[in-house]
C-alpha cells in the first residue's frame, strides 16, 4: 500500500473522474470510467514488438470500450497528439489534466498516482511485459475481491492486454502461477487472500 498522501491524492482524482463520467452520461450513476497504461519510452528498445501504433491500439480495444466515455490514459508518451485515434472517439484525460488537485504533491509520486487511478477503471487495457501494468492489474484484483465485483470468485477482472493477441484475455481467466513470474500477474496474488490455506 502506498503512503496516505498518495492514496488521498489519487482519491481526489478518481472522484473528479467519476463526477465527469456522471455528467457526460446521466445513466452512469456509479461514474464508471475506463483506463489504459500505454508504455512507450524504454520499451521501444527493450520490446520492439510492443510498439504498436495508436491506430492499431485503438482497434484492439474498441470492442470493450464505449464511444464518448471518459478514458484515463497512464503513459510515458509525452506527445499527446499521438493519441488522436482515441481522443477522436473518447473523452481522453491524463494525469497532467488534474495538476490543480495535486499541486503540493512530490512529482516523484506521479507514477504511483497513475497506477492507483488506472486500477479504478471499469475496463483496463495494459502493456504486456510491463511490471507497471502488472501492479495495476494486481491492485484491480484486490479491489475486485474487496468489493465482490463480477468475476471476483474466479479471480478475474475486466483487464486486457493490447498485445499479443493470444494474451488479450489472459486476465479474464484463472491461471496457475508459472515461470517466468515477472511477465504476468496471477489471481493467486488476490483470490481468497483472506482465507486460510485449508479453505
Amino acid at each position: 500500500r502506498y503512503l496516505d498522501e498518495i492514496m488521498c491524492a489519487a482519491g481526489r482524482i478518481v472522484s473528479k473522474l467519476r463526477k465527469m463520467a456522471r455528467k457526460k452520461d446521466k445513466n452512469n450513476k456509479d461514474g464508471h470510467f475506463d483506463t489504459m497504461h500505454i508504455r512507450r519510452g524504454d520499451f521501444a528498445e527493450q520490446y520492439e514488438d510492443t510498439q504498436i501504433s495508436a491506430k492499431k491500439l485503438f482497434k484492439k480495444s474498441k470492442r470493450e470500450l464505449t464511444p464518448g466515455s471518459i478514458l484515463f490514459i497512464a503513459t510515458d508518451q509525452s506527445d499527446k497528439k499521438w493519441f488522436k485515434p482515441f481522443s477522436d472517439v473518447y473523452d481522453v484525460v491524463y494525469l497532467s489534466d488534474f495538476k490543480d488537485l495535486i499541486a503540493n504533491l512530490n512529482v516523484s509520486y506521479y507514477p504511483m498516482l497513475d497506477q492507483i487511478i488506472s486500477s479504478k477503471g471499469r475496463v483496463f487495457f495494459g502493456t504486456y511485459l510491463s511490471t507497471f501494468t502488472g501492479y495495476i492489474t494486481r491492485l484491480r484484483g484486490y479491489y475486485a475481491t474487496k468489493n465482490q465485483l463480477d468475476g471476483y470468485l474466479e479471480g478475474s477482472t475486466k483487464s486486457y492486454y493490447f498485445y499479443p493477441d493470444h494474451e488479450k484475455y489472459h486476465l479474464l481467466e484463472y491461471r496457475n502461477v508459472q515461470q517466468p513470474f515477472w511477465t504476468n500477474e496471477y489471481p493467486a496474488a488476490w483470490r481468497n487472500i483472506d482465507e486460510g490455506i485449508n479453505k
